[in-house]
Formats: structure tokens, C-alpha cells, sequence
């Protein structure tokens, strides 16, 4: 209600009612505003990863090349094994060697003249002259030569391969756990492992403790 010092008119009246109409009208705009203002949406949380991730994902490089080095490491072993006993004449004979020896007796079966391979415990069944009179003596010789050449090879590249499949076996046991009772064990007198071709065929290991 306005209220004023002198006597009410009309017109004062109407000037009051419109006041209080245009401040009721603002109040209510004013509240609609508030009322229709949607809250400020809060942040979504960042995702955050794994602080192992980085970890698990080397450990897994790790795993997956130790498996295919391990697995070389034993598909040359069987190959350089198997072509390195194929050569042997004691204590049992090689295949490779069967076959010199069976071209040898075959020489004296046959009804060709001239061309006998001696085989006994000392003699040389490959030797120049008998590739010279046996063909078939030849062949079984040269074979079992080429089966020598890649007993070494494998040899040579399972030596490489086995060194490499320790090293990343070691690595990996010393992600896994750093300090363990058989670790610090090997650890403490200085364990070492050695890979290395045979000569004739087949790769020779060797550990060593330091006490």
C-alpha cells in the first residue's frame, strides 16, 4: 500500500498499483529466469590408466619373444642333432653313414668289375680313389659331407639362438621378481651358462658356479 504526506488522488493511486504490478511482473521473471536456468553439468572424471600398463604390455613383448626364441632355439637343436648323429660310425652308425656302408658292400654284390669298396674297420670308404670307381660310393660320401656342413650351421645359429633365449629369460625373472631366494642364490656365485656348436655336430652347454 503506498502511503504518502499529503491526501491520496487517483491519479497516485493508479501510479502505486502500477508500481507494484511492474516489480510483482520483474519478481516473477526473475524467478521463471532462475527456475528455467539449467545447473552447470559437472565434469565427467578423467579416466585414468593403469599405472602397470606400460609394464604388463614390456612383460608381454617379453613372453611372446622368448617363446619364438625358444622355439627356434629348439627346432635347430633336433635339426643339428639329428644331422650330427646321421653322421656317426660308433657307437652305432648314422644313417648317412649307412649309406656309404651300404654302397660299399653293394660293390662287391654287383656284376660290375672294378669298381669294389673296402669296408672294413680301417679302411677309408671315402676316399678318392674309391669316388673315382663308385659312383654310387660318391654320392653317399658327398652326402654325408653336406650333412656335416649343416650340423654346423645349425649348430652355430642354435648357440646363438640358445644365448638369446637365456638373455630374455633373465630379463623377464627380473621383472617378475627382483629379489628371490634362487635369484639371489645364482646371483651371489656369479652362475653362468655357455652354448656352443659341436664339431661334429650337436652344440655342447656348459654352467658355471664361481664358490
Amino acid at each position: 500500500m503506498c502511503m504518502g504526506p499529503g491526501p491520496r488522488t487517483r491519479t497516485s493511486t493508479w501510479a502505486c498499483s502500477g508500481c507494484e504490478r511492474s516489480s510483482k511482473r520483474a519478481s516473477a521473471q526473475r524467478g521463471c529466469a532462475e527456475r528455467e536456468t539449467p545447473a552447470a553439468a559437472e565434469p565427467a572424471p578423467a579416466i585414468q590408466a593403469p599405472a602397470d600398463a606400460t609394464k604388463q604390455s614390456d612383460e608381454r613383448r617379453l613372453v611372446v619373444g622368448l617363446a619364438i626364441s625358444a622355439g627356434l632355439t629348439a627346432a635347430l637343436l633336433a635339426v643339428s642333432l639329428g644331422t650330427g648323429l646321421s653322421r656317426y660310425k660308433a657307437p652305432f652308425r648314422g644313417a648317412a653313414y649307412n649309406g656309404i656302408y651300404d654302397a660299399a658292400v653293394a660293390s662287391h654284390e654287383d656284376a660290375v668289375t672294378g669298381n669294389e669298396v673296402a669296408h672294413g674297420a680301417g679302411d677309408d670308404m671315402c676316399s678318392e680313389a674309391n669316388r673315382d670307381i663308385n659312383g654310387d660310393v660318391r654320392g653317399a660320401c658327398e652326402r654325408w659331407e653336406r650333412l656335416g656342413t649343416a650340423a654346423i650351421a645349425t649348430g652355430v645359429m642354435t648357440g646363438v639362438l640358445g644365448v638369446t633365449t637365456i638373455a630374455l629369460a633373465a630379463v623377464l625373472a627380473g621383472k617378475r621378481r627382483k629379489s628371490s631366494g634362487a635369484a639371489a642364490l645364482l646371483r651371489r656365485h656369479g652362475t653362468t651358462v655357455g652354448v656352443a656348436p659341436a664339431w661334429r655336430g650337436g652344440v655342447n652347454v656348459s654352467v658355471g658356479f664361481a664358490f
